[in-house]
């Protein structure tokens, strides 16, 4: 698993300002429920999964930092996925998200890793999506409003970087990475 953290360090100034900002975005929105508000949450949410997964292309097999049109377009449905789901049957949550980065637009694309090496990614990435809602009870419970939104998105997006990382690596059949 060293190519994903290699992975991580090597995209860190593109990632870390993305997740910092996605955080601060979404705390100063939890004070207000306005529909224009929400979108700007729902855009920031996707614009920062955006650059993390473009940083993260960018680290394994090169090319520019910033997000392509089918990196923008993932991060989207991504987006309207999780965002659906959570609403309808939050339950099933994980296992969504990780049917979303089963298809993570990375330039190697499908088939390079294999089929067995996605399906442990999947379960891993189930337990951390599992991880994240466990921080964010904790964060709802302990620290309420702007404080408890911002650390609430700030360890999504921590636990993020490296989920997409390492489904890049899987994703671009980088092992030696």
């Amino acid at each position: 698993m060293s190519g994903t953290w290699r992975t991580v360090r090597d995209g860190t100034p593109v990632w870390a300002p993305a997740v910092l900002v996605t955080s601060a975005a979404q705390a100063a929105t939890t004070t207000t429920t306005a529909p224009a508000w929400v979108a700007v949450s729902f855009g920031a949410a996707v614009a920062g999964l955006a650059v993390v997964v473009a940083a993260a292309r960018a680290a394994v097999v090169g090319g520019p930092r910033r997000p392509a049109g089918a990196e923008w377009l993932w991060a989207l449905v991504t987006g309207l996925a999780a965002t659906g789901t959570g609403l309808v049957a939050a339950p099933a949550l994980a296992p969504v998200l990780a049917a979303c980065l089963w298809w993570l637009p990375v330039p190697g694309g499908p088939g390079r890793a294999g089929t067995g090496r996605r399906l442990v990614a999947a379960a891993a990435t189930v337990l951390l999506v599992g991880l994240a809602w466990v921080v964010a009870l904790l964060c709802g419970l302990f620290l309420t409003g702007i404080a408890g939104a911002a650390l609430t998105w700030l360890a999504f997006g921590l636990l993020t970087v490296p989920t997409v990382a390492w489904w890049t690596v899987l994703r671009a059949g980088w092992a030696g990475r």
